[in-house]
């Protein structure tokens, strides 16, 4: 199945996993109430035993206490573990670059703490009995250096979702801390989701990029390296992949900046190269010439040792993710005040000379300020020139539309991952990728211009989508 297909199966049908999961929640409790008829029948019999005498009555009595033990332990059972699939879904783990958050039930093994840090982590290792077969006994454990400990059981969670889990403990868990065996899980996930039509949500923006290039390998710097003749100084990293890394630091005056690498030398087309350079020369003028108040700002740039880097001023304030995790999902009012300075920065970006397309319009990359701005940050200028050179994919899955997928982001493509970021500020849930969003149909009470504003925006057809004239105007008389 070639990634048009792909899609188009994940737009328009729920993952089969999902019916899988439904269907084994309906034979659990078709099995409970079978249980509980087997327990009702067991204190008959029980009762029937004590009215006869001799040994007739006590075989009866025998064999009643047999199925009362017998229907008890299976109820048990069956009720726990429709339980721990219930908190895994009223419950997710929340996943940031900095860390997670681990569901309430797990506030013990925890000893009270259930944000960890991914310095924090110790060990990560999976166990099964033969292969992944998400079997009861197969899970994920999560040691951490105070010495407590979570299980994962992996069968209380979607391929996808473990999948994201896997990719974050790759990307930000220290490389000490992960065991040989998540290769194998991430290739069995793989290999499942195209047994169900479908292709893993990294491969699906993977492939383009594998097609493209052939990647040597990418050292991101460590903490403490010094570049421009000691100007800047590394202090950690937020997150590298591909060919591309981008860290925190400080320069010579002791500031906070974020910079951003691109490994150019890794690229193996000349003809890429070129392109690349040419384009980064042309749109480095013009994001330097960027001046809105809500725009982080493009400081520098300079070339050391092959590698091409952009420096960004840094924003102080909490994320959209930060704020709703830490307080709920926000009142339609609260939300719409928030929508219209989204549109007005998407409007500014959008009205440069070229457009500038942002790519990654997400709750990671819109911060707040104590004055209840909104600033944008995280502009993919590194990652825009590339993406301007080659058409690579560029963005987070939840949020991004199917011509982004295809490598071919367009203005409206910023408008669709902003109506995502609508949805989770509302529900405090990443909206589901490559799906037409209609909160009404889920039961979420909002306003009907709003809803239909947000269906709107997430049409699969670029033409269906409203302008940012049409969004404002929504947004002000909803």
């Amino acid at each position: 199945m070639d990634n048009q297909a792909a899609l188009t199966k994940l737009n328009y049908h729920p993952a089969p996993i999902e019916k899988i999961e439904r269907l084994h929640l309906i034979t659990q409790v078709v099995l409970i109430l079978c249980t509980i008829a087997l327990l009702l029948l067991s204190i008959m019999i029980f009762f029937y035993g004590i009215a006869m005498s001799g040994t007739s009555g006590t075989k009866m009595i025998i064999v009643a206490l047999a199925f009362f033990g017998i229907a008890t332990f299976s109820l048990w059972s069956k009720v726990g573990k429709i339980r721990n699939s219930y908190l895994a879904q009223i419950q997710p783990l929340i996943i940031t670059s900095g860390g997670a958050i681990f569901p309430f039930a797990t506030i013990l093994q925890l000893k009270g703490r259930r944000w960890r840090r991914w310095e924090e982590l110790k060990s990560a290792s999976i166990y099964w009995n033969d292969g992944p077969d998400f079997e009861d006994s197969d899970s994920l454990v999560l040691t951490f250096n105070d010495g407590s400990s979570t299980r994962i059981a992996l069968k209380t969670m979607l391929h996808q979702d473990i999948e994201k889990l896997l990719v974050a403990l790759e990307m930000w868990a220290p490389p000490s801390a992960i065991s040989e065996n998540f290769v194998d899980l991430r290739g069995y996930l793989s290999q499942a989701l195209l047994r169900q039509g479908l292709k893993s949500y990294t491969a699906l923006w993977n492939d383009e990029l594998s097609r493209r290039f052939s990647l040597a390998t990418f050292r991101p710097l460590p903490a403490g390296t010094k570049l421009q003749n000691r100007r800047f100084e590394i202090t950690s990293q937020l997150g590298f992949g591909g060919f591309s890394a981008v860290y925190n630091a400080v320069n010579s005056r002791g500031e906070q900046v974020v910079i951003k690498e691109l490994a150019i030398k890794q690229l193996d087309s000349e003809a890429v190269k070129t392109s690349l350079l040419e384009h980064m020369n042309r749109e480095t003028a013009l994001l330097a010439k960027i001046q809105h108040p809500q725009v982080c700002r493009l400081l520098d740039t300079f070339v050391e040792n092959d590698r091409h880097y952009i420096v960004l001023e840094k924003i102080p304030g909490s994320t959209l993710r930060q704020v709703v995790t830490d307080n709920g999902p926000m009142r339609e009012a609260e939300v719409k005040a928030l929508a219209l300075q989204m549109a007005e920065i998407l409007s500014y970006l959008h009205c440069q000379q070229p457009p500038l397309v942002h790519r990654d319009f997400t709750p990671d990359n819109l911060i707040v300020r104590s004055n209840k701005f909104l600033a944008l940050v995280d502009f993919n200028a590194a990652m825009e020139f590339l993406a301007g050179a080659t058409g690579t994919i560029i963005g987070r899955h939840h949020y991004m539309p199917p011509e982004q997928i295809q490598g071919k982001a367009v203005v409206s493509s910023d408008y669709y991952s902003m109506a995502g970021t609508i949805y989770f500020l509302l529900t405090g849930r990443d909206p589901r990728p490559l799906t037409q969003l209609d909160l009404r149909a889920e039961g979420i009470a909002i306003s009907g211009n709003l809803n239909h504003l947000l269906f709107a925006l997430t049409s699969s057809n670029i033409s269906e989508r409203p302008n940012v004239q049409q969004i404002i105007s929504t947004l002000q008389t909803a």
